[in-house]
C-alpha cells in the first residue's frame, strides 16, 4: 500500500488546481500517455483525489503486458530470454567441501539473520572463526555483511562488501549486495561496472545453465530498481513479472511494484507541471 504516495498525489493535484471539471485536468490526461506509459492514469489520479490508498499490485495487474512486450521488442536489448531456475539446493563449490558440522553453524546463523538481536557479536565471532578456517567460502563474508547492515555498522559494511567482490568476482550475491548498497546510497552510477554492464543473468553468467531461485530474485530485484530509477520502465516491468512469477507477495517483489508506481507518478507530475505552465503562459 502506498498511503504516503497517495497523500503526495493529492497535495500536488491541489497545488496544480486540478479538479475533475477543470479543463487542465482533461488536458493532462489527454497527454498522459506520453509520460505514464503503462499504469491506468485515471485510477492513479482518482485514488489520490479521493484520498484512497494506492495498491501497487492491483494497479500493475491491469497493465497491458502486450504493450510492455512491444516496447521491449523495439528496444536495443530486445526481449529478455527466459531464465531457468530451481528451488532445489545448489551448493557453491567451496561450501560443499566444508564438513557438515561446520555448515550447520552457518545455517543456524543464517536463520537468525532477519531478526538479529543484541547477541550478534557471538554470531560474528563464529563467522570470523569460520572465515579464518575457510577463507574461500564466499557466503561466510556475505553473512558478515548482513550482520553489519542489520546493526548499521556502515563503514564495516562497505568494506566487507568490497572485499567480497574482490576475493570472489564471480559470486553473484557479493555483486548484488554491493550494488544494493550503492542503490540505497544514491550511487547508482557505480552499479553497471559491478555487473560487468550485464543486466541479464544469462549475459553475466553465459556458461551457467540453471540458477537458484534466490539468485534470480536477488539479481532482478536489484536490476529492476536500477531500471526504474533510470526510467526504463519496460525493463522494470520485465523484472517485476519474473519476480511476480517466483513469489508475488515477497518483500522484494512488492518493493519493485511500489517503485514502478512512484516512477510513473513522477513522470505524470512532471507532465502536469509542464501542462500547467503552458496554460498559464497562454493566459
Amino acid at each position: 500500500m502506498l498511503s504516503g504516495l497517495a497523500g503526495e498525489l493529492k497535495r500536488s493535484l491541489i497545488l496544480c488546481h486540478v479538479a475533475y471539471r477543470d479543463e487542465s485536468f482533461i488536458s493532462v490526461c489527454d497527454v498522459a500517455g506520453g509520460c505514464v506509459a503503462y499504469l491506468n492514469t485515471f485510477k492513479l489520479i482518482e485514488a489520490a483525489v479521493r484520498g484512497e490508498q494506492l495498491d501497487a499490485k492491483a494497479l500493475i495487474a491491469e497493465v497491458d503486458k502486450q504493450k510492455v512486450l512491444s516496447a521491449l521488442k523495439r528496444s536495443k536489448q530486445g526481449v529478455p530470454k527466459p531464465v531457468p531456475y530451481t528451488d532445489e539446493p545448489i551448493e557453491e563449490k567451496n561450501l560443499s567441501l566444508m564438513p557438515q558440522q561446520e555448515k550447520e553453524k552457518l545455517w543456524d546463523i543464517y536463520g537468525r539473520l532477519p531478526t538479529m538481536g543484541e547477541n550478534y557479536e557471538c554470531d560474528l565471532a563464529v563467522l570470523f572463526a569460520l572465515r579464518e578456517k575457510y577463507p574461500r567460502v564466499p557466503c561466510i563474508y556475505n553473512y558478515i555483511s548482513v550482520i553489519y547492515q542489520n546493526t548499521r555498522q556502515m563503514e564495516k559494511l562497505v568494506n566487507i562488501l568490497q572485499e567480497t567482490t574482490r576475493k570472489f568476482p564471480d559470486y553473484l550475491f557479493g555483486k548484488t549486495a554491493l550494488a544494493e548498497f550503492y542503490l540505497q546510497n544514491n550511487e547508482s552510477s557505480k552499479i553497471p561496472p559491478i555487473l560487468d554492464h550485464n543486466f541479464e543473468l544469462y549475459l553475466l553468467y553465459p556458461e551457467k545453465e540453471l540458477f537458484h531461485i534466490s539468485e534470480v530474485r536477488a539479481f532482478y530485484a536489484l536490476t529492476g530498481m536500477y531500471h526504474a530509477e533510470g526510467n526504463h520502465l519496460a525493463r522494470t516491468f520485465a523484472c517485476y513479472y519474473l519476480l511476480e512469477e517466483i513469489d508475488p507477495d515477497h518483500a522484494l517483489t512488492l518493493r519493485l511494484a511500489r517503485a514502478i508506481v512512484r516512477k510513473e507518478w513522477d513522470n505524470l507530475r512532471q507532465k502536469m507541471s509542464k501542462t500547467r505552465a503552458r496554460g498559464g503562459h497562454r493566459r
